[in-house]
């Protein structure tokens, strides 16, 4: 759903989203772990709506608070009830940072300088498809954006991306 109010409701200053660890993503109501959402214009952390609900309380208290971003990086809006999936600049750098925040809390301290980081997100993918010529050939995952009646489309697609890949390998080509 593209959401009218992303640039209004996605406010969260650098300060807020460099607070984000693992280690804080409870529900600042009732400590619960499961489904913790941040909210984008404040940043206080709540529980999903099949827990406790207190992300959609807040969303529903405080307005303007519509938007908020759970631990996938997905951002929902309460005011539509719908993820959203037009962004702004906004909130794609919160996005990065709060990514660049968690891996770094989930990683040991001798391995959250730049340089390796960026060794990491460089390194080869893991699965690799060998095709009839010898060559080796990376396998490309990519899946739908939760738009709400995907999965039959998904699994159509996903059939098709055997028959591609097979395709590849008898025909020696890697390319798209």
């Amino acid at each position: 759903m593209e959401c009218s109010h992303v640039s209004s409701a996605a406010t969260l200053s650098a300060d807020m989203i460099a607070k984000v660890r693992p280690e804080n993503w409870s529900c600042i109501v009732c400590r619960s772990h499961k489904k913790p959402w941040i909210c984008l214009k404040c940043g206080e952390i709540n529980c999903g709506r099949y827990v406790n609900g207190h992300a959609k309380r807040h969303a529903e208290e405080n307005p303007g608070h519509w938007l908020c971003m759970d631990q996938s990086l997905s951002v929902f809006c309460y005011r539509h009830d719908e993820f959203v999936v037009n962004e702004n600049d906004t909130i794609s750098s919160m996005r990065t940072e709060i990514q660049r925040n968690l891996r770094t809390s989930n990683s040991s301290p001798s391995s959250s300088n730049d340089t390796e980081e960026e060794e990491e997100d460089s390194s080869p993918p893991r699965k690799l498809i060998k095709l009839e010529n010898g060559d080796t050939c990376p396998v490309r995952t990519t899946g739908l954006q939760n738009l709400g009646n995907t999965c039959f489309m998904n699994s159509i697609l996903q059939s098709l991306r055997c028959v591609l890949t097979s395709w590849r390998k008898r025909k020696g080509n890697c390319t798209s």
